[in-house]
Protein backbone atom coordinates (compact mmCIF):
# COMPACT_ATOMS: atom_id res chain seq x y z
CA UNK A 1 0.00 0.00 0.00
CA UNK A 2 1.80 3.71 -1.12
CA UNK A 3 1.73 6.41 1.51
CA UNK A 4 -0.74 8.24 -0.66
CA UNK A 5 -2.94 5.25 0.02
CA UNK A 6 -2.32 5.29 3.51
CA UNK A 7 -2.88 9.09 3.88
CA UNK A 8 -6.58 8.76 1.73
CA UNK A 9 -7.73 6.09 4.46
CA UNK A 10 -6.14 8.05 7.47
CA UNK A 11 -7.70 11.10 6.81
CA UNK A 12 -10.94 9.79 5.60
CA UNK A 13 -11.59 7.86 9.06
CA UNK A 14 -10.57 11.04 10.50
CA UNK A 15 -13.12 13.14 8.98
CA UNK A 16 -16.40 10.53 9.64
CA UNK A 17 -15.15 10.28 13.44
CA UNK A 18 -15.29 13.84 13.63
CA UNK A 19 -18.07 14.69 11.90
CA UNK A 20 -19.95 12.26 14.20
CA UNK A 21 -18.74 14.64 16.96
CA UNK A 22 -19.77 17.90 14.83
CA UNK A 23 -22.98 16.09 14.88
CA UNK A 24 -23.58 16.01 18.77
CA UNK A 25 -22.77 19.87 18.59
CA UNK A 26 -25.10 20.60 16.46
CA UNK A 27 -27.86 18.73 18.13
CA UNK A 28 -26.55 20.19 21.21
CA UNK A 29 -27.00 23.48 19.85
CA UNK A 30 -30.44 22.94 18.17
CA UNK A 31 -32.63 20.95 20.64
CA UNK A 32 -31.32 22.62 24.09
CA UNK A 33 -29.85 25.59 23.47
CA UNK A 34 -32.32 27.58 21.26
CA UNK A 35 -35.18 26.29 23.02
CA UNK A 36 -33.79 28.46 25.88
CA UNK A 37 -33.60 31.37 23.52
CA UNK A 38 -37.15 31.11 22.12
CA UNK A 39 -39.09 31.44 25.88
CA UNK A 40 -36.24 34.08 26.46
CA UNK A 41 -37.39 35.80 23.42
CA UNK A 42 -41.23 35.18 23.47
CA UNK A 43 -42.90 34.01 19.77
CA UNK A 44 -43.01 37.51 18.61
CA UNK A 45 -38.96 38.00 19.22
CA UNK A 46 -38.28 34.23 17.82
CA UNK A 47 -40.03 34.91 15.41
CA UNK A 48 -38.35 37.96 14.42
CA UNK A 49 -35.09 35.61 15.01
CA UNK A 50 -36.13 32.88 12.49
CA UNK A 51 -37.02 35.30 9.82
CA UNK A 52 -33.87 37.05 10.33
CA UNK A 53 -31.63 33.41 10.14
CA UNK A 54 -33.60 32.80 6.68
CA UNK A 55 -32.58 35.74 5.21
CA UNK A 56 -28.37 33.97 5.60
CA UNK A 57 -30.25 30.85 4.00
CA UNK A 58 -31.24 33.02 1.12
CA UNK A 59 -28.46 35.55 0.51
CA UNK A 60 -26.08 31.65 0.82
CA UNK A 61 -28.09 30.86 -2.34
CA UNK A 62 -25.56 33.44 -4.35
CA UNK A 63 -23.01 30.43 -3.72
CA UNK A 64 -24.10 28.53 -6.65
CA UNK A 65 -21.61 25.22 -5.57
CA UNK A 66 -18.62 26.43 -6.15
CA UNK A 67 -17.21 24.85 -3.14
CA UNK A 68 -17.43 21.17 -4.15
CA UNK A 69 -16.45 22.28 -7.91
CA UNK A 70 -13.22 23.51 -6.44
CA UNK A 71 -12.46 20.75 -3.76
CA UNK A 72 -12.94 18.68 -6.55
CA UNK A 73 -10.28 20.54 -9.40
CA UNK A 74 -8.04 21.38 -6.89
CA UNK A 75 -7.70 17.80 -5.36
CA UNK A 76 -7.49 16.71 -9.32
CA UNK A 77 -4.29 18.91 -9.79
CA UNK A 78 -2.68 17.62 -6.29
CA UNK A 79 -2.52 14.28 -7.56
CA UNK A 80 -0.88 15.44 -11.05
CA UNK A 81 1.56 17.55 -8.60
CA UNK A 82 0.67 20.95 -10.77
CA UNK A 83 1.01 23.31 -7.72
CA UNK A 84 0.72 26.26 -10.49
CA UNK A 85 -2.84 25.51 -11.17
CA UNK A 86 -3.83 24.94 -7.59
CA UNK A 87 -2.74 28.54 -7.09
CA UNK A 88 -4.68 29.29 -10.10
CA UNK A 89 -8.01 27.40 -9.23
CA UNK A 90 -7.64 29.11 -5.74
CA UNK A 91 -7.08 32.41 -6.81
CA UNK A 92 -9.60 32.45 -9.39
CA UNK A 93 -11.96 30.86 -6.79
CA UNK A 94 -11.16 33.40 -4.31
CA UNK A 95 -12.01 36.61 -6.42
CA UNK A 96 -14.95 35.44 -8.04
CA UNK A 97 -16.55 34.27 -4.52
CA UNK A 98 -15.18 38.01 -3.24
CA UNK A 99 -17.35 39.80 -6.25
CA UNK A 100 -20.33 37.94 -6.22
CA UNK A 101 -20.49 37.66 -1.63
CA UNK A 102 -19.50 42.08 -2.09
CA UNK A 103 -22.10 42.39 -4.59
CA UNK A 104 -24.85 40.53 -3.07
CA UNK A 105 -23.81 41.92 0.54
CA UNK A 106 -23.89 45.73 -1.11
CA UNK A 107 -27.49 44.75 -2.62
CA UNK A 108 -29.24 43.60 0.52
CA UNK A 109 -27.38 46.94 2.55
CA UNK A 110 -29.15 49.03 -0.17
CA UNK A 111 -32.54 47.42 0.61
CA UNK A 112 -32.05 48.17 4.16
CA UNK A 113 -31.10 51.23 3.97
CA UNK A 114 -34.06 52.53 1.39
CA UNK A 115 -36.40 50.16 1.75
CA UNK A 116 -38.86 49.40 5.43
CA UNK A 117 -37.10 45.90 4.74
CA UNK A 118 -38.80 45.32 8.58
CA UNK A 119 -42.16 45.32 7.28
CA UNK A 120 -41.75 43.58 4.00
CA UNK A 121 -39.65 40.65 5.51
CA UNK A 122 -41.40 40.42 8.55
CA UNK A 123 -44.74 40.42 7.35
CA UNK A 124 -46.05 43.10 9.35
CA UNK A 125 -44.66 42.87 13.03
CA UNK A 126 -43.93 45.60 14.51
CA UNK A 127 -40.70 47.47 13.20
CA UNK A 128 -37.91 47.94 15.77
CA UNK A 129 -33.81 48.89 15.41
CA UNK A 130 -33.13 45.46 16.79
CA UNK A 131 -34.42 43.81 13.60
CA UNK A 132 -33.00 45.94 11.15
CA UNK A 133 -29.51 45.65 13.53
CA UNK A 134 -30.07 42.01 13.35
CA UNK A 135 -30.32 42.03 9.20
CA UNK A 136 -27.07 44.21 9.09
CA UNK A 137 -25.24 41.66 11.38
CA UNK A 138 -26.68 38.51 9.03
CA UNK A 139 -25.49 40.32 5.99
CA UNK A 140 -21.99 40.78 7.39
CA UNK A 141 -22.06 37.07 8.41
CA UNK A 142 -23.34 36.17 4.83
CA UNK A 143 -19.85 37.83 3.45
CA UNK A 144 -17.50 36.60 5.82
CA UNK A 145 -18.45 33.19 5.68
CA UNK A 146 -18.51 33.28 1.67
CA UNK A 147 -15.12 33.75 1.86
CA UNK A 148 -14.46 31.81 4.58
CA UNK A 149 -15.67 28.50 2.51
CA UNK A 150 -13.22 28.83 -0.44
CA UNK A 151 -10.27 28.57 1.73
CA UNK A 152 -12.29 25.64 3.67
CA UNK A 153 -13.04 23.93 -0.09
CA UNK A 154 -9.11 23.69 -0.78
CA UNK A 155 -8.73 22.55 2.94
CA UNK A 156 -11.17 19.46 2.02
CA UNK A 157 -8.87 18.74 -1.37
CA UNK A 158 -5.60 19.06 0.49
CA UNK A 159 -7.63 16.01 2.88
CA UNK A 160 -7.99 18.17 6.08
CA UNK A 161 -11.54 18.10 6.22
CA UNK A 162 -10.83 16.67 9.65
CA UNK A 163 -8.84 19.83 11.34
CA UNK A 164 -12.59 22.14 9.89
CA UNK A 165 -14.82 19.38 11.31
CA UNK A 166 -12.67 19.91 15.10
CA UNK A 167 -13.01 23.85 14.76
CA UNK A 168 -16.50 23.95 13.89
CA UNK A 169 -17.38 21.35 16.47
CA UNK A 170 -15.77 23.61 19.28
CA UNK A 171 -16.85 26.73 17.97
CA UNK A 172 -20.79 25.32 18.09
CA UNK A 173 -20.15 24.31 22.03
CA UNK A 174 -19.43 28.09 22.38
CA UNK A 175 -22.01 28.71 20.60
CA UNK A 176 -24.63 26.81 22.98
CA UNK A 177 -23.05 28.41 25.78
CA UNK A 178 -22.86 31.88 24.85
CA UNK A 179 -27.25 31.19 23.81
CA UNK A 180 -27.80 30.33 27.09
CA UNK A 181 -26.13 33.26 28.68
CA UNK A 182 -27.40 35.90 26.05
CA UNK A 183 -30.95 34.48 26.52
CA UNK A 184 -30.52 35.42 30.52
CA UNK A 185 -28.72 38.45 30.49
CA UNK A 186 -29.38 40.68 26.94
CA UNK A 187 -32.45 38.49 25.30
CA UNK A 188 -32.38 40.62 22.06
CA UNK A 189 -32.73 38.87 18.58
CA UNK A 190 -29.39 40.71 17.87
CA UNK A 191 -27.44 39.01 20.65
CA UNK A 192 -29.02 35.59 19.70
CA UNK A 193 -27.92 35.76 16.39
CA UNK A 194 -24.36 36.77 17.23
CA UNK A 195 -24.13 34.12 20.27
CA UNK A 196 -25.18 31.33 17.77
CA UNK A 197 -23.25 32.28 14.81
CA UNK A 198 -20.28 34.65 15.98
CA UNK A 199 -18.36 31.22 17.85
CA UNK A 200 -18.35 29.26 15.17
CA UNK A 201 -17.32 31.75 12.66
CA UNK A 202 -14.84 32.80 14.98
CA UNK A 203 -13.36 29.06 15.09
CA UNK A 204 -13.65 28.49 11.25
CA UNK A 205 -11.51 31.71 10.76
CA UNK A 206 -9.03 30.67 13.25
CA UNK A 207 -9.33 27.25 10.98
CA UNK A 208 -8.47 29.42 7.82
CA UNK A 209 -5.62 31.61 9.40
CA UNK A 210 -3.73 28.27 10.20
CA UNK A 211 -4.70 26.40 6.89
CA UNK A 212 -2.89 29.42 5.01
CA UNK A 213 0.26 28.97 6.75
CA UNK A 214 0.53 25.38 6.39
CA UNK A 215 -0.23 25.88 2.91
CA UNK A 216 1.77 28.30 1.35
CA UNK A 217 0.37 27.53 -1.86
CA UNK A 218 -3.08 28.73 -0.88
CA UNK A 219 -2.02 32.62 -1.54
CA UNK A 220 -4.65 33.95 -3.98
CA UNK A 221 -3.15 36.68 -6.60
CA UNK A 222 -4.90 38.52 -8.66
CA UNK A 223 -2.09 37.86 -11.42
CA UNK A 224 -2.94 34.01 -10.99
CA UNK A 225 -6.58 34.76 -11.96
CA UNK A 226 -8.38 32.71 -15.35
CA UNK A 227 -11.28 33.57 -16.87
CA UNK A 228 -11.23 30.13 -18.19
CA UNK A 229 -10.84 28.57 -14.82
CA UNK A 230 -13.38 31.09 -13.73
CA UNK A 231 -16.09 29.62 -16.28
CA UNK A 232 -15.39 25.99 -15.67
CA UNK A 233 -15.91 26.35 -11.72
CA UNK A 234 -18.88 28.24 -11.91
CA UNK A 235 -20.56 25.81 -14.68
CA UNK A 236 -19.60 22.56 -12.92
CA UNK A 237 -20.87 24.73 -9.71
CA UNK A 238 -23.69 25.37 -10.89
CA UNK A 239 -24.43 21.40 -11.78
CA UNK A 240 -23.36 20.85 -8.19
CA UNK A 241 -25.90 23.05 -7.08
CA UNK A 242 -28.52 21.41 -9.69
CA UNK A 243 -27.76 18.12 -8.27
CA UNK A 244 -27.98 18.76 -4.97
CA UNK A 245 -29.77 21.84 -4.05
CA UNK A 246 -32.56 21.53 -6.85
CA UNK A 247 -33.08 18.25 -6.57
CA UNK A 248 -33.77 18.10 -2.61
CA UNK A 249 -36.03 21.23 -3.08
CA UNK A 250 -38.19 19.79 -5.56
CA UNK A 251 -38.07 15.90 -4.05
CA UNK A 252 -38.52 16.78 -0.49
CA UNK A 253 -39.76 21.01 -0.31
CA UNK A 254 -42.21 21.16 -3.31
CA UNK A 255 -44.44 17.98 -2.37
CA UNK A 256 -45.35 19.74 1.32
CA UNK A 257 -46.06 23.11 -0.48
CA UNK A 258 -48.57 20.88 -2.88
CA UNK A 259 -50.28 19.05 -0.36
CA UNK A 260 -50.59 22.26 1.30
CA UNK A 261 -53.14 23.36 -1.02
CA UNK A 262 -55.35 20.34 -1.46
CA UNK A 263 -54.87 18.21 1.61
CA UNK A 264 -55.94 18.35 4.95
CA UNK A 265 -53.10 20.12 7.74
CA UNK A 266 -53.28 16.85 9.72
CA UNK A 267 -52.32 15.26 6.45
CA UNK A 268 -49.67 17.96 5.86
CA UNK A 269 -47.93 18.21 9.17
CA UNK A 270 -47.33 14.34 9.30
CA UNK A 271 -45.90 14.32 5.25
CA UNK A 272 -43.41 16.84 6.76
CA UNK A 273 -42.28 15.33 10.08
CA UNK A 274 -41.82 12.44 8.13
CA UNK A 275 -39.52 14.38 5.31
CA UNK A 276 -38.15 16.44 7.60
CA UNK A 277 -36.69 13.10 9.77
CA UNK A 278 -36.00 11.59 6.13
CA UNK A 279 -33.84 14.64 5.53
CA UNK A 280 -32.27 14.59 9.26
CA UNK A 281 -31.53 11.01 8.94
CA UNK A 282 -29.33 11.74 5.14
CA UNK A 283 -27.14 14.05 6.91
CA UNK A 284 -25.42 10.30 7.63
CA UNK A 285 -24.35 10.73 4.13
CA UNK A 286 -22.36 13.85 4.36
CA UNK A 287 -20.06 12.34 6.80
CA UNK A 288 -19.27 9.52 4.31
CA UNK A 289 -19.29 11.57 1.09
CA UNK A 290 -18.26 15.42 1.95
CA UNK A 291 -14.36 14.14 2.28
CA UNK A 292 -14.65 11.70 -1.38
CA UNK A 293 -14.62 15.03 -2.60
CA UNK A 294 -11.10 15.32 -1.95
CA UNK A 295 -9.83 11.92 -1.97
CA UNK A 296 -11.21 10.46 -5.26
CA UNK A 297 -9.88 13.29 -7.48
CA UNK A 298 -6.15 13.22 -6.54
CA UNK A 299 -6.96 9.71 -6.62
CA UNK A 300 -7.72 8.92 -10.46
CA UNK A 301 -4.90 11.41 -10.49
CA UNK A 302 -2.31 9.31 -9.75
CA UNK A 303 -3.51 6.13 -11.60
CA UNK A 304 -4.93 4.35 -8.25
CA UNK A 305 -8.12 3.06 -9.21
CA UNK A 306 -8.22 -0.39 -6.72
CA UNK A 307 -8.32 1.82 -3.97
CA UNK A 308 -11.23 3.85 -5.77
CA UNK A 309 -12.64 0.56 -6.77
CA UNK A 310 -12.53 -0.70 -2.70
CA UNK A 311 -13.45 2.72 -1.20
CA UNK A 312 -16.56 2.57 -3.27
CA UNK A 313 -17.61 -1.16 -2.15
CA UNK A 314 -17.21 0.07 1.08
CA UNK A 315 -18.52 3.48 1.40
CA UNK A 316 -21.36 1.86 -0.48
CA UNK A 317 -21.67 -0.97 1.71
CA UNK A 318 -22.02 1.11 4.69
CA UNK A 319 -24.81 3.52 3.77
CA UNK A 320 -26.62 0.66 2.21
CA UNK A 321 -26.40 -1.16 5.73
CA UNK A 322 -27.08 2.14 7.34
CA UNK A 323 -30.17 3.06 4.94
CA UNK A 324 -31.57 -0.91 5.25
CA UNK A 325 -31.45 -0.43 9.04
CA UNK A 326 -33.19 2.93 9.39
CA UNK A 327 -35.66 1.77 7.15
CA UNK A 328 -36.76 -1.54 8.84
CA UNK A 329 -36.65 1.21 11.92
CA UNK A 330 -38.98 3.70 10.40
CA UNK A 331 -41.16 0.90 9.28
CA UNK A 332 -41.58 -1.07 12.14
CA UNK A 333 -41.33 1.16 15.34
CA UNK A 334 -42.06 4.58 13.31
CA UNK A 335 -45.28 4.91 14.70
CA UNK A 336 -43.69 4.82 18.27
CA UNK A 337 -41.19 7.26 17.93
CA UNK A 338 -42.92 9.73 15.94
CA UNK A 339 -45.67 9.77 18.92
CA UNK A 340 -42.76 10.22 21.62
CA UNK A 341 -41.04 12.69 19.44
CA UNK A 342 -43.83 14.99 18.43
CA UNK A 343 -45.86 14.06 22.13
CA UNK A 344 -48.74 12.64 19.92
CA UNK A 345 -49.44 16.03 17.96
CA UNK A 346 -48.61 13.96 14.64
CA UNK A 347 -49.30 10.86 14.01
CA UNK A 348 -48.01 9.64 10.11
CA UNK A 349 -49.48 6.43 9.27
CA UNK A 350 -48.20 3.37 8.70
CA UNK A 351 -48.17 3.16 4.96
CA UNK A 352 -46.53 6.48 4.83
CA UNK A 353 -43.37 5.31 6.86
CA UNK A 354 -43.33 2.27 5.25
CA UNK A 355 -42.61 4.13 1.88
CA UNK A 356 -40.46 6.72 3.43
CA UNK A 357 -38.16 3.60 4.76
CA UNK A 358 -37.98 2.38 0.71
CA UNK A 359 -37.59 5.51 -0.37
CA UNK A 360 -34.08 6.28 1.97
CA UNK A 361 -32.91 3.21 0.93
CA UNK A 362 -32.61 4.28 -2.79
CA UNK A 363 -31.73 7.73 -1.90
CA UNK A 364 -29.01 6.27 -0.10
CA UNK A 365 -27.77 4.81 -3.49
CA UNK A 366 -28.74 7.67 -5.38
CA UNK A 367 -26.34 10.09 -2.84
CA UNK A 368 -23.66 7.31 -3.16
CA UNK A 369 -23.66 7.02 -7.08
CA UNK A 370 -24.03 10.86 -7.22
CA UNK A 371 -20.82 12.10 -5.09
CA UNK A 372 -19.00 9.53 -6.96
CA UNK A 373 -19.59 10.45 -10.47
CA UNK A 374 -19.09 14.32 -9.44
CA UNK A 375 -16.17 13.54 -7.69
CA UNK A 376 -14.51 11.03 -10.75
CA UNK A 377 -15.66 14.04 -13.23
CA UNK A 378 -19.08 12.93 -14.62
CA UNK A 379 -21.04 15.97 -12.52
CA UNK A 380 -22.37 17.06 -15.79
CA UNK A 381 -24.37 14.06 -16.64
CA UNK A 382 -25.49 12.77 -12.81
CA UNK A 383 -26.98 16.52 -12.14
CA UNK A 384 -28.62 16.07 -15.59
CA UNK A 385 -30.19 12.62 -14.92
CA UNK A 386 -30.83 14.33 -11.08
CA UNK A 387 -32.40 17.25 -11.82
CA UNK A 388 -34.75 15.38 -14.67
CA UNK A 389 -35.83 12.88 -12.28
CA UNK A 390 -36.65 15.45 -10.01
CA UNK A 391 -38.62 17.61 -12.27
CA UNK A 392 -40.61 14.64 -13.54
CA UNK A 393 -41.26 13.45 -10.25
CA UNK A 394 -42.47 17.13 -9.42
CA UNK A 395 -44.42 17.15 -12.67
CA UNK A 396 -46.30 14.24 -12.20
CA UNK A 397 -47.14 14.88 -8.23
CA UNK A 398 -48.76 18.12 -8.86
CA UNK A 399 -50.69 16.62 -11.68
CA UNK A 400 -51.86 13.25 -9.51
CA UNK A 401 -52.14 15.32 -5.87
CA UNK A 402 -55.35 14.87 -4.42
CA UNK A 403 -56.64 15.37 -0.84
CA UNK A 404 -56.29 11.33 -0.38
CA UNK A 405 -52.95 11.30 -1.30
CA UNK A 406 -51.56 8.37 1.35
CA UNK A 407 -48.17 7.31 0.89
CA UNK A 408 -48.04 8.74 -2.65
CA UNK A 409 -45.30 11.00 -2.18
CA UNK A 410 -42.78 8.48 -1.70
CA UNK A 411 -44.32 5.87 -3.63
CA UNK A 412 -43.96 7.72 -6.89
CA UNK A 413 -40.28 9.02 -5.44
CA UNK A 414 -39.46 5.02 -4.97
CA UNK A 415 -40.86 4.53 -9.05
CA UNK A 416 -39.08 7.54 -10.17
CA UNK A 417 -36.07 7.27 -8.17
CA UNK A 418 -35.63 3.63 -9.27
CA UNK A 419 -35.81 4.46 -12.76
CA UNK A 420 -34.37 7.23 -13.36
CA UNK A 421 -31.90 8.06 -10.20
CA UNK A 422 -30.85 4.84 -8.31
CA UNK A 423 -30.38 2.15 -10.99
CA UNK A 424 -29.01 4.48 -14.32
CA UNK A 425 -26.64 5.89 -11.73
CA UNK A 426 -25.27 2.89 -10.14
CA UNK A 427 -24.68 1.18 -13.74
CA UNK A 428 -22.33 4.67 -14.81
CA UNK A 429 -21.03 4.41 -11.86
CA UNK A 430 -19.85 0.95 -11.61
CA UNK A 431 -18.56 1.34 -15.19
CA UNK A 432 -16.39 4.71 -13.95
CA UNK A 433 -15.08 2.96 -11.17
CA UNK A 434 -13.77 -0.18 -12.84
CA UNK A 435 -12.27 1.97 -16.17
Amino acid sequence: MSSHTELRNSRLKKFVLTSVFGKFSSVFLQLFSLPVAAVALGNEGFARYSVVTSILAWLALSNLGMGPALAVRISAARGKGDDNLVRQLFSTASLVTFSISAAVALLALVLILNFDVSNQFLGGLEKSEGIENSIFIVVLIFFVTMNVAVVESAQLAFQEGHKLNIYVSMGMVVSAVSVILVSKWYPSVEAIVLAVNGPTLLARLANVLITLTRHPVLRASFQLVRGGLARTLLSEGVRFSAGGGVNNFLCHFFPIIIFAKVSSAVYVASLSAVTNAVILLASFFSMTSAPLLGALPEAKARNDTDWIRRIYVQVLRMNMLYSVVVACGVAFLGVQIFDIWYQGSIKPAQQLLAASGVYFILLALEVTNFTFLSALGFIKISSLLLVFKALLFSGLLYLLADANAGALPFMLGIAVNFAFSAVPLTIICYRSVNQ
